[in-house]
């Protein structure tokens, strides 16, 4: 679907939502096409509803039901009696126990909803990037009833109001007046899409068949800090390698490799590290440049990670949501990396390169990496997204879902709201335009020392 606000509100008035990011429309996704954030939605443009680089699960998912289609990845369950969940002691590929791996089914409104939560997951399997939706014919429902659907989900289910210093009862108090019964679809979304960005978090989305909303201020707020166009011109320039989700350029001169990871939504082998860091094993350093990288599998981030480390070093820990009440959490649970058997590590310099672009799964790198020894972060602030999604489909088909978890790194800082570089660098316009990026120019000097 392409089209920008023309194309899909040409008869009503922009919503808050909306009207944020209109003035930007033609300006280039800060997001690399094709990733993921939280594995679920992808950067899809603050004024778009879906560009075909774009697609996510979901996507997949939400068209197969309007065509009729009821079969779902990883074996969806229809029986509403029958809960598929993984054991209470699962562990992932980094031996951290997940006991939460599974689907929930909470009441709202009297009526049984499957909801899932990525507990663990999205730190420990691949399988995180197939979504398992259950779409069960619902009868159609009044605005009202769709109101205290989204508002009681994320009431229940959000991880964030105490750190945003939202009070959700007064929202409602401001909102639930506005609905009206002879609202339309696009109207009531409009509504609901004004009142989920009161939580400043672009992890909660709302999607129907004609959009989805999200907020864009994580990033739009900030200088861009990053230039594909001039790294591909004045960089590259044809002498870059591709290894598998990797762009690869050897600054021979300096003795220096650069790798450029576009998004974490791009799947990593052993085999990928092994040539990444194997490839590079006679240079001082490395540049690894993850900046306007939107997130996706955090699996990925957790493989980098344990490439760095010696032995299993705890990271920081992580709460996830339990219960009901704002403050009902899990108790913490350590996050750990560790390197994995028999295979090639990198103990000398890494810089890595962000922007506040650097989005979910790219600032659960950022968290895990800060602080290590060899590590140095260089550039912007991450854009955070630290919490792990909750989601469930509304009586009306839309869907739903908000942050359902708490990340903390190893100093305890809680990175939703993003990661500070341990050098702050931005890009300069004159520097720019003559063909040099200053952020990469910073990373040279640091490795060179």
């Amino acid at each position: 679907m392409g089209g920008g606000v023309h194309g899909v509100f040409t008869r009503h008035r922009l919503p808050r939502w909306r009207r944020r990011t209109a003035r930007r429309v033609g300006r280039a996704d800060p997001g690399v096409r094709g990733s993921r954030d939280g594995a679920l939605f992808g950067p899809v443009g603050p004024v778009r509803a879906r560009h075909d680089r774009d697609r996510t699960d979901l996507d997949d998912a939400l068209e197969r039901r309007q065509h009729g289609t009821t079969t779902l990845r990883m074996g969806l369950l229809r029986a509403r009696s029958v809960r598929r969940a993984l054991p209470a002691t699962d562990r992932d590929a980094h031996g951290i126990a997940h006991p939460g791996h599974e689907d929930h089914v909470m009441r709202v409104h009297g009526r049984a909803r499957r909801v899932m939560t990525l507990i663990g997951a999205a730190a420990a399997l691949p399988l995180v990037l197939s979504c398992e939706l259950l779409f069960m014919p619902a009868p159609a429902h009044s605005p009202v009833a769709v109101f205290d659907e989204v508002w009681t989900f994320a009431d229940t289910h959000y991880s964030f109001f105490e750190l945003k210093g939202v009070d959700w009862a007064e929202v409602r108090t401001r909102y639930r007046p506005l609905v009206r019964q002879e609202m339309d679809d696009r109207e009531l979304f409009d509504l609901l899409a004004d009142m989920l960005y009161e939580l400043e978090d672009g992890h909660v989305n709302l999607r129907s068949p004609f959009n989805l909303s999200r907020y864009w201020q994580w990033y739009l707020d900030y200088p861009q800090n990053f230039d594909p166009t001039l790294l591909e011109r004045d960089y590259f320039r044809g002498a870059q390698e591709y290894a598998g989700p990797f762009v690869l350029l050897d600054f021979v001169d300096d003795s220096i490799g650069y790798a450029r990871y576009a998004s974490f939504a791009q799947m990593i082998t052993p085999d990928d590290l092994d040539y990444l860091f194997t490839r590079f094993a006679d240079r001082d350093g490395i540049i690894f440049d993850v900046r306007s990288n939107g997130g996706g599998s955090t699996s990925n981030a957790y493989a980098i990670a344990g490439r760095l480390v010696e032995e299993r070093t705890v990271r920081g820990y992580q709460l996830f949501k339990n219960g009901p009440g704002h403050e009902d959490f899990s108790d913490p649970q350590t996050v750990s990396i560790a390197p994995p058997v028999g295979r090639p590590g990198w103990p000398k310099p890494l810089v890595v390169l962000t922007n506040r672009s650097s989005y979910s799964a790219t600032n659960t790198f950022v968290a895990l990496v800060k602080g290590l020894e060899q590590v140095t972060v260089v550039g912007d602030s991450t854009g955070g997204g630290g919490g792990i999604p909750a989601f469930t489909e509304l009586s009306n088909g839309w869907l739903l879902r908000v942050s359902a978890h708490r990340f903390f790194a190893h100093d305890g800082l809680n990175i939703e709201k993003g990661i500070d570089p341990d050098q702050e660098v931005h890009m300069d316009e004159t520097d720019a335009a003559n063909g040099i990026d200053t952020i990469i120019e910073a990373a040279l000097d640091l490795i060179r020392g």
